[in-house]
């Protein structure tokens, strides 16, 4: 799809980003792929991942599940980052 020159003038002030274009200090102390990867995503969601995967454990193997931790997930998440 090809969009053509409508001719609208527009006021740059109006169309001006009115938001900071700085980024927060605990993002520009972030040095690795993986810390920014985290810094994004919440613990709460890495600890409902262990919570979710062990349920699932116990169902598949109730006599003697596979149980996998918190640090063992960032740990993961480490490796492949």
């Amino acid at each position: 799809m090809i969009q053509k020159n409508s001719g609208i003038l527009r006021d740059a002030v109006a169309t001006a980003f009115p938001g900071s274009e700085l980024l927060p200090y605990e993002i520009l102390e972030l040095k690795t792929p993986y810390k920014l990867f985290i810094f994004s995503l919440f613990e709460q969601f890495l600890i409902e991942t262990a919570k979710q995967d062990l349920h699932a454990q116990c169902l598949v193997s109730p006599n003697k599940p596979l149980t996998i931790s918190f640090h063992e997930i960032q740990r993961f998440f480490g490796i492949i980052l």
